[in-house]
């Protein structure tokens, strides 16, 4: 779990069986910067877990080379595309916070939507994009949002 100072971060993890494709990854970055990834393969049990596997270790090479979330997203997707099962695809939401002004890019391959807490009322973090593996060639929306003392995200 990574530790920043005046951000509370916790996680939670249960597979429906003993192995599956959902998945999240932390990832540190330059100039103190996270990168937060949360995820889910196709499927159950080992082939899901297989491709959930092959997409993280994809995301977490990729993620040193490039700055844009969406960058981040349509790479990944161009070397699954040609890599996975037809019918197989992973939904993935991307993101980095910057801790020290609270800015938060994200990118989305229609992962379920992130809500946030901001002022007492709640918002989803819309971002389109297709879900990684389908179709090459597919661009990723990127957006941002600035996350202020006493905002909450849910991924």
């Amino acid at each position: 779990m990574p530790k920043l100072e005046g951000w509370q971060i916790a996680t939670y993890y249960g597979p429906a069986r003993e192995v599956g494709g959902d998945f999240y990854a932390f990832v540190e970055l330059s100039r103190g910067r996270l990168g937060l990834i949360v995820g889910d393969a196709t499927g159950h049990g080992m082939p899901a877990a297989l491709v959930m596997a092959t997409t993280r270790g994809m995301l977490r090479a990729v993620v040193q080379s490039l700055e844009s979330p969406g960058e981040v997203l349509a790479r990944v997707n161009e070397a699954l595309a040609a890599e996975i099962p037809p019918s197989t695809f992973i939904t993935c939401f991307y993101s980095i916070l910057d801790p020290e002004s609270g800015r938060f890019i994200y990118a989305n391959s229609s992962h379920n939507l992130p809500c946030r807490r901001h002022d007492d009322q709640a918002d989803e973090l819309r971002a389109r994009g297709m879900p990684l593996g389908l179709m090459p060639g597919t661009e990723y929306e990127e957006k941002e949002a600035l996350l202020e003392v006493g905002d909450s995200v849910l991924l």
